[in-house]
């Protein structure tokens, strides 16, 4: 794929993120860090996990309700940060076009917390986890796709 210019590449999981920027052409990308996080160890505790909760069957039967595990609970507000920032960031127009990267599932809550400022510029999503790649397999991934 080519990118222009200062086109905006979203990678990321539920615990971890890459902003990157080509600062290259559109032959040779050159992409450089913008922000990066990733997911606090701490959000992963298990203090303050309810049981699951019960409620009334069919035929007068108990059951018991699923909860979500902490993981991923935690997983989906560090995905929703990312939303939000790219939110702020597209308010604040800091760029033009975006590419996202990530596996599915994020990618999935990723599209559906963004705003209409967001996906307006998003050019392109690639449902692949690559967030632990280094930026020169990161590039070549891109250029590949």
């Amino acid at each position: 794929m080519k990118l222009a210019p200062e086109t905006w590449i979203m990678i990321c999981d539920g615990q971890k993120y890459l902003l990157l920027e080509n600062k290259g052409d559109e032959d040779v990308l050159n992409l450089q860090t913008v922000d990066h996080g990733q997911l606090d160890p701490a959000e992963l505790a298990t203090d303050g996990l309810e049981r699951p909760g019960v409620f009334q069957g069919s035929a007068m039967r108990r059951g018991s309700g699923e909860t979500a595990s902490v993981h991923d609970i935690a997983e989906q507000r560090f995905v929703a940060g990312i939303a939000r920032r790219l939110d702020d960031w597209a308010l604040e127009d800091r760029f033009h076009a975006l590419v996202v990267v990530a596996d599915k599932t994020t990618l999935g809550t990723l599209r559906a917390r963004v705003s209409e400022h967001v996906t307006s510029r998003t050019i392109r999503e690639i449902g692949n986890d690559i967030v632990h790649e280094t930026i020169p397999d990161i590039e070549a991934f891109i250029q590949k796709a």
